[in-house]
Order: C-alpha cells, then sequence, then structure tokens
C-alpha cells in the first residue's frame, strides 16, 4: 500500500469517527438516519431494560437521531424525558421531529458535552447512554456525573458494542475506544 493512499484512508477514518461523535452537514443527517436503524435493536434492549413509567425523569446521554425518544412515545414517555447530545445537527433534526413533545413539555434535548453535566444532584430516577461511550474524552469524569444526577436510588443504564466486536468489524480502526466487559466494572 502506498503512503498516499494510507493518508487517504486514514483520513476518511478521521472523517468517519469524526462523524460518528458529532455529526454535522449532510453527510451528519444521513448517517444520524443511519444510525437510527443501525442501533433500533440496542435501543430496543435499553427500553426492555428501563421500563419506564410515567413517574420516571430520565436522562439519555448522547441521544443521536432520536430512536429510543421514537420508541418511548408510542408506549407513553415518562414524565419527563432529557436529552443531551453534543451534535447541533441532531438536536436540530430532534426538535424538529419531536416538536409536539417538546411543546408539551414532554422532551427536553440540550446540546452540550459531558464533561459537565447542567443538571441539579439527583434530578434524574434513570440515565441511559447507548453507543456514546467511544466518544467520551474521560469516561470516569462522565460516570461521576451521571452518579452526581442520579437520584440515590436511581439506575443508570450503560449500553455499547464491547472491543471484540468493535475490532470485528474495524471501528477501533478509525478511532473509536473499544472496552470490554471488566474494563467497563473497573471504570464504574
Amino acid at each position: 500500500m502506498t503512503n498516499r493512499l494510507r493518508q487517504g484512508l486514514m483520513g476518511i477514518g478521521s472523517f468517519l469517527y469524526q462523524q460518528l461523535g458529532h455529526p454535522t452537514g449532510l453527510f451528519g443527517r444521513t448517517l444520524l438516519r443511519f444510525l437510527n436503524w443501525a442501533n433500533a435493536p440496542m435501543n430496543r434492549l435499553a427500553l426492555s431494560c428501563l421500563q419506564p413509567t410515567e413517574q420516571d425523569h430520565l436522562l439519555e446521554i448522547g441521544f443521536g437521531g432520536g430512536n429510543l425518544i421514537k420508541q418511548l412515545a408510542p408506549n407513553g414517555l415518562p414524565n419527563q424525558f432529557t436529552g443531551l447530545e453534543l451534535s447541533t445537527e441532531a438536536t436540530r433534526l430532534c426538535e424538529k421531529q419531536y416538536h409536539p413533545l417538546i411543546t408539551q413539555g414532554r422532551v427536553n434535548l440540550h446540546t452540550t458535552n459531558t464533561s459537565t453535566l447542567p443538571f441539579e444532584p439527583g434530578q434524574f430516577n434513570k440515565v441511559c447512554s447507548i453507543n456514546a461511550l467511544y466518544f467520551w474524552p474521560n469516561p470516569i469524569d462522565v460516570l461521576a456525573e451521571c452518579r452526581r444526577v442520579l437520584s440515590p436510588n436511581g439506575t443508570f443504564y450503560l449500553c455499547y458494542n464491547t472491543k471484540d466486536l468493535l475490532d470485528l468489524y474495524g471501528l477501533r480502526h478509525i478511532g473509536l475506544r473499544g472496552y470490554s466487559v471488566p474494563q467497563i466494572a473497573t471504570l464504574f
């Protein structure tokens, strides 16, 4: 493989990594729709674990294209659904798609990073993150913030693909950070 080809492939990988973690532009909007489809099974799994009730105050970190919101809506949203996302493109897409729910005050969406969550301590009784862990610059800080905003008897749900699966699909080669189950247990 020539150096020029290698550099080109590295550039594509870098672009894809950047778009996966922070979708922008037309490519980002298209990618968000694809990710909604690709992540739908994991979102269904998360939903079955969350078992949301009307009394819940649920925070999702990294809502992406809003697939979890879409799956929650027909079954009745929790009392309050709050989503955090780094990408303004993702936030705009979901604000447009879920405008009626936002107007009703049932859905609140924020564009911000995860290093300092803009919420009061104990504000949520359930916090989840689905396929966003790979992009957290410092997972221990994010988990500490999740713990801070989680109520004392609250539950945190982390859904992710393991390092082995990311390796199988070549996603760690583009920059995604992979974690084994024991590594996640250590982070917790």
